[in-house]
């Protein structure tokens, strides 16, 4: 099974345009987060505790998440949280614990606690930002006024089956 999501983050005062995408094999069992260096590990071991406290029953498959960026621009240090929303979402889409199979028309942004808190940056992304801004739908914790129903995917409800959640917005 593999699955795509797109993710967007901020340097300075620029949005920068992230893939994040996943596949399973019959591997060794276990989750590997690639593309975001050392840090990778770290959020690997924070999704396993989280799985863990929700006694998950996650099929034992090996776990390939990957985050694809420019080669010539890193990730800015302090945005690299801001793509473990949509790696928890893409791990959890692949182990068959969230109602959404197919993510490729998803956009998904935000750090991810050990204590369950989804903290989504206050940074709003212009409308427009992926082209085909009809066809992206913005998977969020918030109301999203401005967004018709088609545009938008509660984070609520694709987190209802699994346990409590809080939800949390930085300031810019």
């Amino acid at each position: 099974m593999q699955s795509k999501i797109k993710c967007v983050i901020r340097d300075k005062n620029h949005f920068i345009k992230v893939n994040i995408f996943g596949h399973t094999s019959k591997g060794i069992p276990g989750i590997e987060v690639v593309g975001i260096g050392n840090q990778g590990r770290f959020i690997k071991e924070k999704f396993v505790q989280i799985s863990k406290e929700l006694n998950m029953r996650i099929p034992p498959l090996k776990y390939t998440l990957c985050v694809e960026i420019n080669e010539s621009m890193k990730l800015p240090k302090d945005e690299v949280a801001n793509v473990e929303l949509p790696l928890l979402i893409t791990f959890w889409s692949l182990a068959s614990q969230i109602p959404i199979k197919n993510l490729n028309d998803c956009l998904a942004f935000g750090k991810v606690t050990v204590d369950r808190e989804i903290i989504v940056p206050g940074w709003g992304v212009p409308k427009d930002f992926f082209g085909e801004a009809k066809k992206t739908k913005i998977i969020s914790p918030f109301e999203l006024s401005t967004l018709t129903d088609e545009e938008k995917i509660p984070l609520r409800d694709l987190f209802q089956n699994i346990g409590p959640f809080n939800f949390l917005t930085t300031t810019t």
